[in-house]
């Protein structure tokens, strides 16, 4: 007769086979007699061999529409199987094996029954109590996967968190503003002439004529007229204007005509500070290409 009571029972297979849930997914299905049942109050087994409620028939659906469901995890802790092969599960010898099942009301069409609804093997712990670790197997558990936690960012790094007030960062010092010595200057233009790719090997001094080597091109000297004395100290540079200021506007920038290694140091002098030498040397390039394209020999036109 079938168990007329929830409960903890340790069953033995009497007979299982696989076979279609009415929803057509594969499912195992197997006959069970209980030998033993748990009292939980006194945490015993009690013999229920001689109960004449002793049956009672399981279904594990196997495979549904998420995939493979707990069913096949329960049949394989319970019986072995190695949840591989159907026909291997269909072919297994269970009839020696004993397994741990909870049996439950369950309500389907207001229509309660009751069903296995969890199997596990023979020595499980009955009643979901909660199986722990000892400290040896906590500290074996850090060692295995304790990096793992790590490196999803779940364990913070060791250490108390700084008091107070975080310092402010040490600001950077800063010549005065207007003030430009010799020996910057020099360096600046150095620095952007070199990033320009401007050889300046085969070219003339300020007080002579020739030709500027630039960028692989050869460029004809303007005549001289007033060059930049190299040992001059500027004390106080002029202010930059804004950017939409027009040129003709800048009483500060030279006038008339100039030679191109002038317009160039003209061009680094009074360049943004902000603007980076590789920069620089872009724009150096185009604003001459299209003078050479106008055959205009004023850079002030």
């Amino acid at each position: 007769m079938l168990i007329n009571q929830a409960g903890i029972f340790k069953c033995r297979i009497v007979d299982h086979g696989l076979a279609k849930s009415s929803g057509g997914w594969p499912q195992w299905v197997a006959q069970f007699e209980a030998v033993e049942g748990y009292n939980k109050e006194e945490d015993v087994w009690i013999d229920w061999a001689g109960e004449e409620e002793n049956e009672i028939k399981g279904y594990f659906v196997l495979i549904g529409k998420s995939g493979e469901t707990l069913g096949v995890k329960q049949i394989m802790a319970a019986t072995g199987w190695d949840g591989v092969s159907f026909i291997e599960l269909a072919a297994m010898d269970l009839s020696e094996v004993i397994v741990q099942t909870r049996i439950e009301p369950n309500t389907y069409k207001e229509k309660t029954t009751l069903q296995i609804s969890w199997m596990d093997h023979e020595a499980a712990v009955p009643g979901g109590s909660v199986q722990k670790l000892d400290a040896d197997g906590v500290k074996k558990l850090q060692a295995e996967f304790g990096n793992l936690l790590t490196n999803s960012g779940i364990v913070k790094a060791a250490g108390a968190p700084p008091k107070g007030k975080p310092k402010a960062p040490p600001v950077a010092s800063s010549p005065a503003p207007g003030v430009v010595t010799k020996t910057s200057k020099a360096a600046r233009i150095a620095a952007a002439k070199k990033a320009a790719g401007l050889e300046t090997a085969d070219a003339p001094g300020p007080e002579a004529g020739g030709t500027l080597t630039f960028a692989g091109m050869t460029i004809a000297d303007m005549p001289q007229t007033a060059g930049v004395p190299e040992d001059k100290v500027e004390a106080d540079a002029p202010a930059m204007p804004p950017d939409d200021q027009d040129l003709a506007e800048r009483p500060d920038l030279p006038a008339k005509k100039c030679t191109s290694k002038e317009a160039w140091e003209i061009v680094v002098e009074y360049s943004r500070e902000d603007v980076s030498d590789e920069d620089r040397a872009k724009a150096w390039q185009t604003g001459k290409g299209t003078i050479d394209k106008k055959g205009i020999k004023d850079y002030t036109e």
